[in-house]
């Protein structure tokens, strides 16, 4: 299964810098020729090997395969944020 990895730390998403490795796989409705959406899930595992979350993502299916998993990425980061906002009401 094609996927990327990327080293980040939340940032501004969550109070505290937390290590976290990040990895983006074509879930079952991935890019499809002639298709105007794509489907991406979207793994990331935090600190520890027991947090993690996982999304699976509809993004564009414009561009090429490495901004294809960059909008995946922007999109969970999207959709942690609305979670987190809502969460806090």
């Amino acid at each position: 299964m094609d996927s990327i990895i990327m080293m980040a730390s939340v940032g501004a998403l969550f109070t505290g810098e937390i290590p976290m490795k990040t990895v983006v796989q074509i879930s079952g409705h991935g890019p499809v020729p002639g298709a105007a959406m794509a489907q991406y899930t979207v793994m990331t595992d935090f600190d520890g090997p027991l947090e993690a979350m996982t999304m699976s993502v509809v993004i564009s299916n414009k561009g090429d395969e490495a901004s294809r998993k960059m909008q995946a990425i922007a999109r969970a980061k999207e959709l942690a944020r609305l979670f987190y906002e809502q969460a806090e009401a």
